[in-house]
């Protein structure tokens, strides 16, 4: 039906067309309407807005450079904080998102749903750094009174070509350093202040490393640990409190287990005088699904050693997986080493050291009639496994659980001639028709050291005070035993028993709580106190034939204080009283003599600690009073078998004050200066000298003499010189030098037993090329030695009586005076060598 539209006479007819186009405009304003909303709606949801945030700790402190990252909607954006701890993300589209940030001391996430340009107050305390709570248990705050230095990655990487951690610690202060093979790779020994490695306590991420028999750290065990070791920290004097041996003197802790964010790779060669050879290979994934990180790495360090023969075929490995969460991480982490060393610990003869043409010689594997045997060997492995759990309960509160667990297994190897076997293993061979047949023996160690360590770490919030609670309990069980592997006739030995076999188990206990507190913005003290408690079994036949049966139990209880006080803005004075307890360690109760069996030593540690900082000068003075109760000294005496012992000194102390001070005049130039001066004594002990004419020892009482291996003089300085300062090219040159004044090889101040002042000098070359970003070539010379200094830094000594000449059949045995004898080994070290390093970083 048609409606119609009053048009006049004359339009009739047009009031049909004009009701088409009315619809037809109807319908293109419903499309546009549509087209309209279409677009409307398209803008909404395609809109592009921005994400302004600021990221501080609970003092509002802005953290700097710390990474931001933002997943979701159309993929993932990263940035980094500026000077304000600002970041911003722009031509952001509506949608879900997840922001990541990425700090020191732990992420932050946060979810959020952008439909507007959003501004974001994230915050994060700055209590204790991601993966390490473990470690700060162990590990000295900067701002306690403790005697210290911190090494940092960078600093390890310049110095890591090959040689074992004791030769890359050798420039820090009031240290000396051994090799037996004189090269620094194989087996090697460090001593701070005159405390030797059984008194030095180390740990790795917080487990201990100290073998729980011996107490002493075979380095060689874990070759090339430092390419995977991210920050060192050397504590002089007792410290503070940690898992493990008690330290004795000084402490060395390792942290491997810092995360990188970022993938990254390297590729490491070094080469080197006496056939020097390292080769290694790492990797880190970074950060993935903003959670997980694998880092590894493999290495493998060979020589043929200065000292004859004293070879070193060394592997090892590194592996690491995470798990960051905002408030959880857990890692596992293995790491191990194998080591094949040809001996050189019996030293070289003391009528050959001051031989040009003998000073390498090495007696090991001579006792083989013809060429020295060629198997001569160490053969240890070792394997770490180590499971950390960190967690942040609130947030000042942080706790960690760590389980390990470690293996070692290997021998040492030794041809022994009939015509030296010593009377039971003579007596053993005689059960088999084999006494008079040279024979091939393996002396065996099988052990496995496991257990679990955690604590608390409750930070005020306020800043005012920190407080650590920890405590662990680890086991030691081990298998000493030895096997015949060879007979000159050819005489069937596989069905042989062990011609001895002893084992050993060990536990140890241990929990301490640490309070630092800040009484003012100036004065701040430390309490710190511990409770260990030891037990050790040891039962079956030793290798000299003794009969073993020892049980023994210690309980501990080491309390250690300290106050602080910021004298002006670059002046602080601190002082530090620590109280440490030591158990005797295995050979001290296998040899001891009956019914004399060893105390346990105590020290009581008093240190005064002077630091002055400048911004371009560093200066700090430590003075420092030992005073040691019962400790443990070697006196020439020996058991029934002729084994030496170790017996407790009543007093003896070390007093002394280090100086050591870092100035860079400029940016180009590096200066540091270090200097030990000490008085390190016993008042009285008893020497006992074997007289082979009557078998009665001769006792000489000695009063006020040295302390063996402890010089009263160390000075170490270095000059660098920065040759290059360019955007891609760097170039470094540094003179290093050490003196290391007279020192005694044991207790008795006798001149006979002198070891000589010696100096040497290192000259390090480094050249560094960086191209696309993160790709650095580096170049590392180091000539070691650069002077050709003649030195040796370690011998043993056994002094005796007898009418007769000894001299012309032992050439370790020299004439002291009148019919008094000593036999000597010394350990002679390098002279001028080289070592090459390439290393790229990608």
């Amino acid at each position: 039906m048609y409606v119609r539209t009053g048009t006049c006479p004359g339009n009739a007819g047009k009031g049909y067309k004009r009701k088409e186009q009315l619809g037809t405009i109807q319908s293109k304003s419903m499309r546009l309407l549509i087209c309209i909303v279409f677009l409307s709606v398209a803008q909404v949801i395609h809109a592009q807005y921005r994400i302004i945030g600021f990221v501080y700790d609970a003092a509002e402190d802005p953290f700097i450079g710390t990474e931001v990252r933002l997943t979701g909607g159309e993929g993932k954006m990263v940035t980094h904080t500026d000077l304000e701890g600002r970041f911003e993300f722009h031509d952001v589209v509506r949608g879900e998102y997840a922001i990541l940030v990425i700090t020191d001391y732990g992420l932050i996430e946060k979810k959020i749903t952008v439909r507007t340009s959003l501004e974001l107050h994230l915050q994060r305390s700055r209590n204790v750094k991601m993966d390490e709570v473990v470690v700060r248990a162990v590990r000295s705050d900067d701002t306690a009174p403790i005697v210290k230095m911190h090494l940092d990655e960078d600093a390890i990487r310049e110095r890591n070509l090959g040689q074992d951690v004791p030769f890359l610690l050798k420039w820090t202060p009031s240290t000396t350093t051994t090799s037996d093979a004189g090269t620094g790779i194989g087996y090697t020994g460090i001593r701070i202040r005159g405390t030797d490695p059984t008194r030095t306590n180390v740990t790795i991420n917080g487990v201990p490393l100290n073998d729980a028999e011996s107490q002493n750290v075979f380095w060689v065990d874990l070759p090339d640990v430092m390419g995977s070791t991210e920050s060192a920290q050397i504590v002089r004097g007792v410290g503070e409190s940690t898992f493990g041996t008690g330290a004795f003197g000084a402490t060395i802790n390792l942290n491997t287990n810092n995360t990188h964010i970022e993938p990254y790779g390297r590729i490491g060669g070094t080469v080197g005088s006496f056939g020097t050879y390292k080769g290694s290979v790492g990797f880190g994934t970074g950060l993935l699904g903003n959670h997980w990180t694998i880092d590894g790495r493999a290495s493998i360090i060979q020589s043929d050693g200065y000292i004859d023969r004293a070879s070193a075929d060394l592997k090892s490995y590194f592996a690491s997986a995470a798990y960051i969460g905002s408030k959880t991480s857990v890692r596992f982490t293995t790491f191990g080493g194998s080591e094949v060393t040809y001996q050189a610990w019996n030293g070289v003869p003391a009528q050959y050291i001051n031989d040009p043409e003998l000073r390498t010689f090495n007696t090991a594997g001579m006792e083989k009639p013809g060429d020295p045997y060629d198997n001569e060997v160490d053969d240890y492995t070792q394997t770490h496994y180590q499971l950390h759990v960190n967690q942040s309960i609130f947030t000042q509160l942080q706790g960690f659980l760590t389980l390990h667990y470690t293996h070692g297994n290997g021998f040492f190897e030794q041809y022994k001639n009939a015509e030296y076997f010593d009377s039971a293993f003579s007596d053993f061979l005689a059960q088999y028709n084999l006494e008079n047949d040279d024979v091939i023996r393996r002396r065996w160690l099988d052990n496995d050291f496991y257990g679990i360590i955690g604590g608390l770490h409750f930070t005020d919030p306020a800043d005012k005070y920190t407080f650590r609670i920890s405590g662990g309990y680890n086991k030691y069980a081990g298998d000493h035993f030895g096997e015949i592997i060879w007979s000159a006739t050819d005489a069937d030995v596989a069905d042989l028993p062990y011609y001895y076999f002893n084992d050993a188990t060990k536990t140890a206990s241990n929990i301490f709580a640490k309070l630092n507190y800040n009484i003012s913005d100036r004065l701040r003290y430390m309490i710190d106190l511990q409770y260990r408690a030891v037990q050790y079994d040891i039962d079956g036949l030793d290798s000299d034939g003794a009969i073993l049966s020892e049980s023994v139990k210690h309980q501990f209880f080491n309390p250690k204080v300290g106050i602080g006080y910021q004298w002006t803005e670059h002046l602080t004075v601190n002082y530090y009283f620590g109280i440490a307890n030591r158990e005797p360690n295995r050979e001290d109760y296998i040899a001891a003599l009956e019914p004399d069996r060893p105390l346990h030593e105590r020290l009581y540690d008093n240190e005064l600690i002077l630091t002055y900082n400048l911004e371009n000068l560093k200066f700090e003075a430590v003075g420092y009073f030992m005073k040691y109760k019962d400790q443990l000294a070697v006196t020439g005496q020996i058991n029934d078998v002729g084994a030496p012992t170790r017996v407790n000194v009543d007093d003896s102390y070390r007093l002394g004050i280090e100086i050591n001070g870092h100035y860079a005049p400029t940016t180009r130039w590096d200066i540091s200066l270090g200097a030990t001066l000490s008085q390190n004594r016993i008042k009285e002990f008893d020497e006992h000298i074997a007289d082979f004419d009557t078998g009665i020892p001769i006792v000489v009482t000695h009063t006020d003499v040295d302390l063996a291996f402890s010089p009263s003089t160390l000075i170490t300085g270095s000059i660098g010189y920065q040759i290059l300062q360019l955007d891609k090219h760097a170039a470094m040159i540094a003179l290093m030098t050490k003196l290391v004044g007279q020192q005694y090889v044991d207790n008795t101040g006798n001149p006979a037993s002198r070891i000589d002042s010696y100096s040497f000098s290192d000259l390090q070359l480094q050249y560094a090329f960086k191209w696309k970003s993160e790709k650095i070539l580096k170049v590392n010379v180091l000539v070691r030695n650069i002077f050709d200094s003649k030195y040796h830094t370690n011998a043993w000594n056994y002094r005796f009586k007898s009418g007769a000449d000894y001299t012309a059949d032992n050439p370790y045995v020299e004439l002291e005076s009148g019919d008094v004898y000593h036999e000597r080994g010394y350990f002679p070290q390098s002279g001028r060598n080289l070592l090459v390093g390439l290393s790229l970083l990608f």
